[in-house]
């Protein structure tokens, strides 16, 4: 009984942290609410490792009462350390799980395009308590340090179009545009029609576009369908095993849609390149492709 009236208090609690979201959201305006709207939220009980197991509300709530922290401090200091920050905010917690918890917070600056990678891997991993938690992050330091411009780029072989074989060898001296999509992937498919005029844009330019969708083999035909009623271009490839392939694994590639860069060497340009979409997509790739030799690697 006690355990439900818990779950249904952080249930009420993280209610009223969505409504101001979601408020906004549907009505395109901030709504007014009272100073101490949050207060709920930003005086919950850090260190509840009983209402962790039990409430998934509870968990999401210590991450935002984290992020209301970071926030709070950033606008005292635009320049303070957010893994200072989060050293801070954890040092009274005693729950191992709690502290991990927040702690991967930080996971996203371990990353390729992080100047300071290495001293902040390391100072992340002494925060970290839980082997399980220590294994991801190793795991994101090895595929930044693998995702870093000029390094050898993973492989693969994968079913084409055509029901044959295609190597990302087979493209030795070209610059290969990879797009990483699927058929049920809503923002993989709006992108799309930026991606056709990306492909008729550099129709005669040394780059190759090759789409791999991240489909279920057993939905193969789907995907020839959709390929098919929709017209794509390009060079159309799907995934020997979804998401879980290595040349994914091997990119961190775990949202959709994602784009990826090699050069005509078979070196890594950008394990996360612009979008179609994005304006800067095409002067980038002007750049690569009128000058290649004085382009520098992401």
């Amino acid at each position: 009984y006690d355990i439900q009236k818990m779950i249904i208090h952080y249930d009420y609690i993280f209610t009223l942290n969505n409504y101001r979201k979601f408020y906004a959201y549907h009505n395109k305006v901030e709504p007014v609410l009272p100073a101490d709207y949050l207060n709920p939220v930003r005086t919950i009980n850090l260190d509840d490792s009983v209402a962790y197991h039990y409430s998934g509300d509870y968990r999401l709530l210590i991450i935002e009462n984290w992020r209301y922290t970071e926030a709070d401090a950033l606008k005292i200091d635009s320049t303070a350390s957010l893994i200072f920050i989060t050293e801070n905010y954890i040092k009274n917690l005693h729950s191992s799980e709690i502290k991990d918890q927040i702690v991967a917070m930080l996971f996203k600056k371990i990353n390729a395009k992080n100047k300071d990678l290495e001293s902040d891997y390391k100072k992340i991993m002494s925060l970290l308590t839980l082997d399980i938690k220590k294994q991801d992050l190793i795991r994101r330091y090895n595929v930044a340090k693998s995702t870093s411009g000029g390094v050898e780029s993973s492989g693969f072989t994968y079913q084409n179009y055509n029901g044959k074989k295609t190597s990302l060898s087979d493209f030795k001296g070209k610059y290969v545009y990879i797009d990483v999509w699927a058929t049920w992937c809503g923002p993989c498919l709006r992108e799309m029609p930026e991606m056709q005029k990306l492909i008729a844009a550099y129709k005669d330019k040394n780059i190759v576009f090759v789409f791999i969708s991240v489909d279920d083999l057993k939905d193969t035909e789907k995907w020839k369908k959709m390929v098919a009623d929709k017209k794509f271009g390009g060079i159309q490839l799907i995934s020997d095993n979804k998401l879980e392939s290595a040349f994914m694994k091997s990119y961190g590639v775990s949202l959709i849609p994602r784009s990826i860069l090699i050069g005509p060497d078979g070196k890594l340009v950008s394990a996360t390149a612009p979008r179609a979409s994005n304006p800067e997509s095409r002067p980038y790739l002007d750049k690569l492709l009128t000058a290649p030799k004085l382009m520098k690697s992401l």
